[in-house]
């Protein structure tokens, strides 16, 4: 209908009734197209009816008036919404908008706009996560996002949500790049923004008498925080409701920072213990940490996860190296990070987390039988697998963008939190779903990380070599995992590349590279005033052990090196030539480099 609409418009100073009626109807046609509603259907049909019979008229040759159905157009795209350009022209050339306001229009028509608008909300909301994390670049993309739900949403006509989202445009420009690393500044702020525009959208077609109110009220608390000048507490004359839910973000963030604090602690003293590394009292050890977060749950009155935190501490209880309930621990404090981690960024915690924890718990086999926690069936576990897919694929997206910025500034200290941050949620979120693996790939990365940044040590090639190819690796096995197939773990990259950069283990191959490196140096000098003579045995010792040592320490350059000088070492009585003894104290000397 609309193309022959179109095709008669285009001829239309050929015919002799006037040429608006054709422009009109394809405007109703764009108004009508996807209406649902019983009722907007049936005047639909009955429209485009009367157009079919007078085009049928035109086709027999005769001029029937078209003064009353054009009239009768005009009315229908008067009661619309602006949905398309030619809608809002035709407005615009009659006036209609001062005729016939368009919310009298059926709100029905604009369901598809205003899902559509929905839609776009909660991926802004997605883009302000990012950036409350520090991703690098998330600001500019937040912006970019809110002019492009701006386009959308000015479809709705809807004075409140367009002045709404130019004050968070406003705000986006004025947001500092990156979000401050360990800061919750304008979490409360958006969160309400984000609430009240949820409430426009909620009660579209019928605002509430005190919406105007609200929103500049909210309005100048946004800006103001932008601006630097946040105040401790919401503005006067908010909504009732809208206070208790603010009230509920600021207590569930505050208590969000000191569980993730202390689970952190806890999970160092476990994997310690877990090594060999710590004291046989866990228990005692751990208290104090345990009761500080049983009693923040508490306060907040999330039973479920008291549950998962009692079990574990049961568990804890009767613990001995190398058990397999040390597993369960371990995916039991995890499922509590996951469940918290969203209050940081003003979201409800992830109750699901902890449903799937205690259900898998409670199934587990009996204790004469322990065995380690898998992952559960894919009928089961399949919410909670999307649920990691989507948080590490955001994480890998975030470790990737840090990595450039620790490259050209390698002392940013929070590039690199963004980085140990990242590793930190996969460990966790990676023993949750039952990717024990995965998440011991991630927690050997982010030892590395935490001892270079309690140290205030600038980032080197090889760090940065090791976090590249973990994410790199790791996005390989979240790929086959979201493809529905099951991914070969296979660590020893990460794991050499961690042992490289764990400072005991470097200080010790240091320390012996230097003095393998002494005694090279020294043999090399008495062999080269001697030439054609047989490598010491000393020579020869020194260049196998230094070979041997660095290939365990993953320095395979500087191994290849020193096997090359240990492989030359039996036909050092054939070497005469000043030239190739030249070459030989070359290598010697490429190795002290």
């Amino acid at each position: 209908m609309r193309d022959t609409l179109d095709e008669i418009h285009s001829v239309a100073h050929l015919l002799p009734e006037r040429r608006a009626l054709w422009w009109v109807a394809g405007g109703v046609v764009d108004a009508l197209l996807d209406v649902a509603e019983p009722t907007a259907l049936a005047q639909a049909r009955r429209l485009w009816n009367k157009i079919d019979l007078y085009v049928r008229d035109l086709a027999t040759g005769s001029r029937p008036d078209n003064e009353a159905l054009l009239r009768e157009l005009i009315y229908a795209v008067a009661g619309s919404p602006p949905l398309t350009q030619r809608i809002r022209d035709i407005k615009l050339l009659y006036g209609l908008d001062v005729l016939r306001p368009a919310s009298a229009a059926p709100t029905q028509t604009l369901q598809p706009v205003l899902a559509e608008v929905r839609e776009k909300l909660r991926k802004l909301r997605k883009f302000w996560r990012q950036y409350m994390v520090g991703e690098p670049k998330s600001r500019a993309a937040f912006a970019e996002r809110v002019r492009t739900l701006q386009a959308k949403a000015a479809s709705l006509q809807s004075p409140q949500l367009e002045r709404l989202l130019e004050i968070l445009a406003q705000v986006s420009e004025r947001l500092p790049e990156p979000h401050p690393a360990e800061s919750d500044a304008m979490l409360v702020e958006m969160a309400a923004a984000f609430l009240l525009a949820d409430n426009i959208l909620d009660t579209f077609g019928q605002p509430p008498a005190d919406l105007d109110e609200q929103l500049a009220i909210l309005g100048a608390w946004l800006l103001a925080a932008a601006n630097g000048k946040a105040s401790a507490a919401p503005p006067s004359g908010l909504r009732p409701e809208l206070l208790q839910e603010i009230g509920a973000i600021q207590l569930r963030a505050q208590v969000a920072h000191e569980i993730l604090a202390n689970l952190q602690q806890i999970e160092q003293m476990l994997d310690s213990y877990a090594r060999g590394q710590s004291s046989d009292k866990i228990v005692q050890t751990l208290a104090p940490q345990l009761r500080q977060i049983r009693g923040a749950l508490s306060v907040l009155r999330w039973e479920r996860a008291v549950g998962v935190l009692e079990r574990c501490q049961a568990l804890l209880a009767s613990l001995a190296p190398g058990s397999a309930e040390m597993d369960w621990i371990a995916e039991g404090l995890s499922s509590l990070g996951l469940f918290i981690t969203p209050c940081l960024e003003g979201r409800e915690p992830r109750e699901q987390v902890i449903e799937t924890f205690l259900e898998r718990f409670d199934q587990r086999p009996p204790a004469e039988t322990p065995a380690q926690p898998e992952p559960a069936p894919a009928g089961q576990s399949s919410e909670l697998l999307q649920i990691f897919l989507e948080e590490a694929a955001e994480v890998i997206a975030a470790i990737e963008a840090a990595l450039p910025v620790c490259r050209e500034q390698p002392d940013n200290a929070e590039a690199l939190t963004t980085i140990r941050r990242g590793f930190h949620t996969l460990k966790g979120s990676g023993r949750m779903v039952g990717l024990t693996q995965l998440g011991e790939a991630a927690w050997e990365v982010e030892q590395v990380f935490n001892r270079w940044i309690e140290e205030k040590r600038p980032a080197t090639q090889e760090l940065l070599e090791l976090a590249s190819g973990a994410a790199k690796q790791i996005a390989g096995w979240t790929e086959k995992l979201r493809a529905g197939e099951a991914p070969q773990f296979e660590s020893a990259v990460i794991t050499g590349l961690t042992q490289r950069l764990k400072p005991d283990v470097f200080e010790i191959y240091l320390k012996e590279a230097r003095a393998h490196i002494a005694t090279l140096e020294a043999q090399c000098s008495r062999w080269c005033a001697n030439r054609g003579t047989s490598a010491p045995e000393e020579f020869m010792r020194a260049a196998h052990t230094l070979a041997s040592c660095s290939r365990t320490a993953g320095f395979e350059p500087i191994a290849e090196l020193a096997a090359a000088l240990e492989h030359w070492m039996p036909f050092a009585g054939l070497t005469v030539e000043e030239a190739d003894a030249a070459s030989v104290a070359g290598v010697v000397a490429r190795l002290k480099e």
